[in-house]
């Protein structure tokens, strides 16, 4: 008599925690689609991953419409180049004392004009220092 006393006691218990299951997994299930609602997978743009370690990296398009041209210059363009100037502030004479090749003396031989070209710098910025004293 006490076996079936406790086995049916046992069977209520199992019965009971049953249920408890079965609720709590419903619970789980709909606190899990909740979450889903507010969770964002990350990615390179909602968090500090570099974009080399996304995974299914969305693929980029051009917003540009295609022209059908090569890139660059195109055929037929006017180039616009800084024009030389007629006197520049300073000249420098490049006469070669030896031969490239072979290293022979070049400095007793007669030099021949190769042709000019001119470099435009900008000049260096420099700090103006102003110190104003009331008397």
């Amino acid at each position: 008599m006490e076996k079936d006393k406790l086995i049916e006691s046992l069977l209520q218990k199992v019965e009971e925690l049953s249920k408890k299951l079965i609720a709590l997994e419903l619970e789980n299930s709909q606190l899990k689609a909740r979450l889903t609602k507010y969770e964002t997978p990350k990615n390179s743009n909602n968090s500090s991953i570099p974009p080399s370690k996304d995974e299914n990296r969305p693929k980029r398009k051009s917003l540009r419409i295609k022209t059908g041209r090569k890139p660059g210059g195109q055929t037929g363009r006017k180039g616009n180049t800084l024009k030389m100037v007629e006197i520049p502030d300073v000249t420098e004479e490049h006469i070669p004392d030896y031969c490239n090749c072979c290293g022979n003396d070049l400095s007793s031989l007669p030099h021949q004009y190769a042709g000019s070209r001119q470099v435009f710098d900008i000049p260096e910025i420099k700090i103006k220092v102003t110190e104003p004293q009331g008397l």
